[in-house]
């Protein structure tokens, strides 16, 4: 197998992987806004090393919550897509402290009505959050750009 032939596969299979996931991120958009009411909620926090030298904690809720969709009960913990989409740094990027009132979880207590959203074909899927993190979104879009680039490379040198 050619240098020709090894790029032209790595490039599919990067623009193939890339497109895959923000298409997940498409059908997310689809799910519908449904009612639920908080179990449980609790605040818990990450350690994440930004260098060998430096970490930063990020805070994230933990939240259990139930709902009834056509007379079925679910019981889920699932606030978004992955901790990221959700947490919130202890600083922000100029030092300054977290003001916890700006976390949407804040002010939510057990008992407490909230939005989710439910996936309709699949009612036991579900979150509070809908949206995914950037550095995930940005990840689907590199891939999918460096398949692009070796693809023209391909096309080039071909």
């Amino acid at each position: 197998m050619g240098l020709n032939n090894l790029l032209v596969i790595v490039s599919l299979l990067l623009i193939f992987f890339g497109c895959r996931q923000m298409r997940s991120f498409y059908i997310y958009r689809k799910w519908i806004n449904y009612d639920a009411i908080i179990i449980e909620i609790n605040e818990k926090h990450r350690n994440v090393a930004l260098s060998q030298y430096q970490r930063i904690k990020y805070f994230f809720p933990e939240i259990q919550y139930k709902y009834e969709y056509k007379n079925k009960h679910y019981i889920s913990s699932n606030v978004g897509f992955g901790i990221e989409s959700v947490w919130v740094p202890e600083v922000d990027v100029w030092g300054n402290k977290l003001d916890k009132s700006n976390c949407f979880w804040f002010s939510w207590k057990s008992g407490q009505n909230i939005n989710i959203y439910i996936n309709p074909s699949n009612p036991e899927e579900s979150v509070i959050i809908r949206k995914n993190s950037n550095e995930r979104i940005n990840h689907c879009v590199t891939l999918c750009v460096s398949g692009f680039l070796l693809f023209c490379v391909w096309l080039v040198i071909s």
